[in-house]
Parts: structure tokens; C-alpha cells; sequence
């Protein structure tokens, strides 16, 4: 039998024609990607386009969702260790579906599923295995309790999930340990700055229902500190920009939908008193894209369908970012790969694949 890799159907993504219409929504822009999107850095970046300055890696997540659903994943974390073009593996959080116990066990069983595999695989935490594990049927266990279970198993200093582990892959890997947030990471390949933030799913863990047993002030306490330290991480990425001038593009990623997600969906409900709980974060990349003039790319999880597209993040700003979305459950048999072309204006390229 020949290996997975040798079935793979690849499927080059046309950015005007792929969209889904819900993917438009108001107060948006969405424009194809064949227009220059930092013109006025054309002149400066045009020549970075050889293949020595290209670099890779595979984007997944919102998967295994059941016990069922492990094997499909296992099979895939093997197709892409043995593809020879994947370097490294982003898995954007999800490792659990949303009506499975967060139990240490399962935690715990989904973490190693991901270490079966020398290739190196950064995982970024989301809401089905902390925010939203006070739900009955994941165990009725206290979220913030829950995220700290996962920094002691993911995302300590030492972990292979974490790029600072990884130093022949990852140049200059730091976290954010010192502000208590060990679970963002920011490293560089070639030009390329990635960041990584804790965002998940239900609204920015603004989402308080009854089985949460917190008071709206608590929600908003753990909102604010977050959104805090998120904002410094930011803020140290445009430090990173003005003080090392062979940065080109940035890429920032999180397991929540912080366009059309569930902020989006849930922005006018009375009960939530109308608050979006992403539009802070949009602000933030907004500006930060604004600061440097360099391309950015926005990857996240959470909706589980591929999403290839431009946004303008806060209507009264011109500048505009690209955004990614992955497949996740129930599409166990396809994966994204993405090539950055660092220094070029338009850098990022875009690949849905197949494996049977």
C-alpha cells in the first residue's frame, strides 16, 4: 500500500472564487487578493521573492471532536510528518469536541496524540478544552482551573507543543510567561514574525451561562486581564518590526473566529448585553497593522471551514489584513498549506490538500 502523502489532491485557491457568502458580512471589505495590498512597499520588498526566501507549514485544528473521530486525526498527523515540504504543523486549539469531558484523562490523551509525531506541532489552547468546559457534559469543571491544567501539560517552557523547544526551527521563540499568559509565543522564520494569542471561541470567553456559576463582573475581570496582555504581545511584535528591519510580514494566530464568528452571531443579544467580544482584538490588529506597513496574515479556528480572504478590520482605517481559516470537524481529511514568500508584497499562498 502506498503512504497516504502519495494520494494526496491538491487544490490551489483561486481568493476571488473560493468564498462562502456567509464569510461577507457587514462592515467588512472583501476584495480579491490579485490587487497589491502594500503597494507603497513595492518598491522596497520585490526583490525577496527566490525560493530560498519561501518557508512553509500545514494549518489544522477543531479536531479530534470524539474518540471516533482520533483515528481520522492520527492519520493526518502522519501524512504530514512523512510530506517533506511540511517543516512544522500550526494546530489552532480544539483538541476536544465541544460536548467531551475535559478531564485530565482526555486532556491529557489529546496532548500526547499530537506528540506521536517528531515533527515539530504548535498548539494554541481553545475554548472547548478550558472556556467551555463548564458545561455539564464536559464535566461542569471551572474554566480558569482548566486553563491552568493546560499550561502544566502544553504549554510550560519545556513543551514540544511550544516553539521555544524547537530552536533549529524556530529562530528567537519567547513567551509571555512573566505576564501569566505562558500559552502566547512569538518566533521568527526568515522575515516572517509568527505570534500566537490566547483567543477562543463563545464570544472571546465573554459567553456566561448559568453552568459557568460567575458573576458578569468575573467574566469581565478574566476578559480584561487577557485582552491586557494580549495587547502588550501586540504591542511587543510592533517593537520587534521597528528594531530589526528583516521582518516582512506577520502572522497572527488563535483558535477563535474574531471576523464572522461567534461575536459576529451573538454582537445584538440582549443577554449578552450587546457586546462583541472580538472587536477589542480587531481594533488592536487593526492598528498594529497600520504601525509597521508590512503585510498580515490572521489565522484562526472555531468555524471549521476553509476561509481565504482580505478584511479591513476597523471600517475607519484603509488598511487591510488577510485572513485564514483551516478545516476542522467534521473534514478530517483535508488540511491547509500555506508558503510565505518572505518580503514579497503579497506573501502569502494558500493550498487546500486531500489525503485518502
Amino acid at each position: 500500500m502506498q503512504h497516504p502523502e502519495h494520494h494526496q489532491k491538491k487544490l490551489e485557491i483561486n481568493p476571488i472564487s473560493l468564498y462562502f457568502k456567509r464569510v461577507l458580512i457587514p462592515g467588512f471589505l472583501l476584495i480579491g487578493l490579485a490587487s497589491p495590498l502594500f503597494a507603497q512597499n513595492s518598491g522596497t520588498h520585490q526583490n525577496s521573492n527566490s525560493s530560498s526566501s519561501h518557508h512553509t507549514f500545514a494549518l489544522i485544528g477543531d479536531q479530534p471532536y470524539s474518540t471516533a473521530s482520533e483515528k481520522a486525526t492520527t492519520a493526518l498527523l502522519q501524512t504530514l510528518n512523512s510530506d517533506a515540504t511540511i517543516p512544522w504543523i500550526l494546530h489552532v486549539g480544539d483538541i476536544k469536541g465541544g460536548g467531551e469531558s475535559c478531564s485530565n484523562e482526555l486532556l491529557n490523551k489529546r496532548v500526547k496524540q499530537l506528540l506521536s509525531i517528531p515533527k515539530p506541532i504548535i498548539l494554541i489552547p481553545g475554548d472547548n478544552e478550558w472556556a467551555d468546559c463548564h458545561r455539564s457534559s464536559n464535566g461542569a469543571y471551572k474554566p480558569l482551573e482548566r486553563l491552568e491544567y493546560l499550561r502544566k501539560i502544553a504549554f510550560h517552557q519545556d513543551s514540544k507543543l511550544m516553539p521555544t523547544s524547537h530552536p533549529e526551527a524556530f529562530q528567537k521563540a519567547t513567551r509571555q510567561a512573566q505576564a501569566g499568559y505562558p500559552e502566547h509565543a512569538m518566533w521568527q522564520i526568515k522575515g516572517t514574525l509568527f505570534l500566537t494569542l490566547n483567543i477562543p471561541g463563545s464570544n472571546n470567553n465573554l459567553d456566561n451561562p448559568k453552568s459557568r456559576k460567575n458573576s458578569d463582573e468575573e467574566v469581565k475581570v478574566e476578559y480584561q486581564q487577557r485582552m491586557t496582555a494580549v495587547q502588550a504581545w501586540l504591542n511587543q511584535a510592533a517593537q520587534e518590526f521597528k528594531q530589526r528591519p528583516e521582518l516582512t510580514e506577520l502572522v497572527v494566530a488563535m483558535q477563535g473566529n474574531p471576523i464572522d464568528g461567534s461575536g459576529a452571531s451573538l454582537g445584538n443579544s440582549s443577554w449578552l448585553g450587546g457586546v462583541d467580544g472580538y472587536k477589542t482584538l480587531r481594533d488592536a490588529i487593526s492598528n498594529l497593522s497600520e504601525q509597521i506597513q508590512r503585510p498580515v496574515l490572521l489565522v484562526h479556528g472555531d468555524t471549521h471551514r476553509l476561509r481565504w480572504d482580505e478584511h479591513q478590520l476597523n471600517p475607519s482605517k484603509p488598511n487591510k489584513i488577510y485572513r485564514l481559516e483551516g478545516w476542522g470537524y467534521p473534514f478530517l481529511t483535508q488540511w491547509v498549506k500555506v508558503t510565505i514568500r518572505s518580503g514579497a508584497d503579497e506573501p502569502f499562498q494558500v493550498e487546500s490538500l486531500t489525503f485518502n
